[in-house]
């Protein structure tokens, strides 16, 4: 829960030839605990020896995992190389992070001021700077880029103060600070209600941190969401990236997302960011593949009498009466005359991709562009294939390109 520091020295020949643990999380779709707590590990894949490396050292990529800050990994199983197209001549790094109450638990104090797992992203930009050179990389043509989480990962990055001159360009995909569950402010009161779960009956920062200590990581783990709102949209909405107290020594984040955007990022490099089409699909196949049909029928009822469901952990900052008068809207829009049901399952997945990915991609643009960055590229990835499984196993009709296109 505290910053990730130096890894202390070793003697001898280090076997690092074979992967380390992922971060401890929750199989979404099995809810087996998947990881361990020493999981701050990255792996370094390069095209050819570094002896054979011709000419100029080669430029870096380091990949952030996705997972809505609450789960994934770095593992070659999701993404190793080959999903990288390393044919191109580049250094692949992937980098494990810490996730859920353990990245992200925040007591707004010096001890545990929060955002752990995006200090971890940093550290690890610091070992590449330090040693990607024996790899045959060049430490001054770094891309750092990531998807969902790893995206905006990637966008708090250009806006933290320790992370200026780790990188050289940065790739945002399908995921901003400005994503509705990209932050949270919910986060002593977060923390206290899970110390309540075991027993530990304080609100004093200090005692708290040391009673949850004592806690097993795995019950730690299995009963985080306790502590969230009964309503499904809201469930993840803890433990996430925060505004951090002015005594945080090393701060990811020292004001509201929105309000850093408008001040300017701290890095100024070349950006690539973008969405994809449906994005949301994914989790309605994990939601299908856990939740039984007549609970997927309530849900639909219950957003067709309250539209406000739509808009998930989203607009929180509005008034009751705006948000239902948004949601109205949003209804109305996507869905016309139309119920919301499984007859209409393309229309939900439009709108709530629209809602949680792009228009925070947009507004994000916005503000870049007016604060005049070096270069800016934006894309809308629309293309089918073949290889298009999550469109395949939701039934909707895929045509296109015999391609796989995984990010």
């Amino acid at each position: 829960m505290q910053e990730p520091v130096e890894p202390l020295p070793w003697e001898g020949v280090r076997n690092a030839t074979e992967e380390g643990f992922s971060c401890l999380s929750v199989d979404p779709i099995f809810q087996s605990i998947d990881g361990d707590e020493d999981c701050l590990t990255l792996d370094v894949f390069t095209p050819k020896p570094p002896s054979e490396v011709e000419g100029s050292p080669l430029p870096v990529m380091v990949w952030i995992h996705g997972g809505a800050f609450h789960r994934g990994s770095g593992g070659t199983l999701t993404y190793g190389p080959e999903y990288f197209m390393m044919a191109e001549n580049v250094i692949l790094v992937i980098v494990n992070y810490r996730v859920n109450v353990f990245g992200f638990l925040s007591l707004q104090n010096e001890e545990v001021p929060g955002n752990a797992g995006l200090k971890d992203q940093i550290m690890a930009l610091r070992w590449v700077k330090a040693n990607i050179g024996p790899f045959g990389g060049d430490p001054e043509r770094v891309t750092i880029f990531g998807e969902s989480a790893g995206g905006a990962s990637v966008h708090y990055l250009l806006l933290a103060r320790d992370a200026k001159g780790l990188f050289q360009r940065a790739i945002v995909q399908s995921g901003t600070v400005l994503s509705p569950w990209a932050s949270t402010d919910a986060t002593v009161s977060s923390a206290v209600k899970l110390g309540k779960v075991f027993g530990c009956g304080t609100e004093d920062p200090k005692e708290l941190v040391e009673c949850l200590r004592k806690v097993d990581a795995e019950e730690l783990l299995k009963y985080q969401y306790n502590v969230a709102a009964p309503s499904a949209p809201t469930s993840l909405k803890i433990f996430l990236p925060c505004v951090e107290p002015a005594v945080s020594k090393n701060p990811i984040l020292t004001r509201d997302p929105r309000k850093a955007l408008e001040e300017g990022p701290v890095t100024d490099v070349p950006l690539m960011i973008g969405t994809t089409e449906m994005e949301m699909l994914l989790l309605y196949k994990i939601a299908g593949g856990i939740i039984s049909d007549r609970i997927v029928e309530a849900v639909y009822s219950a957003a067709n009498k309250n539209p406000t469901l739509l808009l998930g952990f989203g607009a929180t900052d509005l008034e009751p009466r705006q948000r239902k008068k948004l949601a109205k809207r949003m209804k109305e829009f996507y869905f016309g005359d139309s119920l919301i049901s499984e007859k209409t399952i393309v229309n939900l997945v439009n709108a709530t991709t629209d809602f949680n990915f792009l228009l925070g991609t947009h507004d994000a643009i916005g503000y870049h562009l007016r604060h005049g960055m070096s270069s800016i590229y934006q894309y809308y990835f629309t293309i089918d294939t073949d290889f298009g499984k999550i469109k395949k196993l939701l039934g909707v009709p895929v045509k296109g390109l015999n391609v796989n296109f995984n990010y």
